[in-house]
């Protein structure tokens, strides 16, 4: 087993990373919105969310994306993180 699936293994015995926040932070436009907690129970194996940047992730796609950096939404749910509530 190679260490990049031990790794894997790790993470997928913790699970996605669902931090719970009393008021999360609203985007900066025209109608601001924000994200939801109740999303963590309609998506609970795969939605995570970064309070650091204020972003949503797929934890199987961090996991387990093969394409490679710089094609066209290959980061967007495992480095940047979606924001269009």
């Amino acid at each position: 087993m190679s260490q990049r699936d031990e790794i894997r293994r790790a993470y997928l015995k913790w699970g996605p990373y669902q931090m719970q926040l009393e008021n999360y932070p609203y985007s900066k436009e025209k109608h601001p919105r924000r994200f939801q907690s109740s999303w963590f129970k309609m998506f609970p194996y795969w939605l995570e969310y970064s309070p650091a940047n204020d972003g949503a992730y797929c934890f199987a796609c961090y996991l387990f994306s093969s394409k490679p950096d710089g094609r066209f939404g290959s980061y967007v749910f495992t480095k940047q993180g979606f924001r269009s509530w």
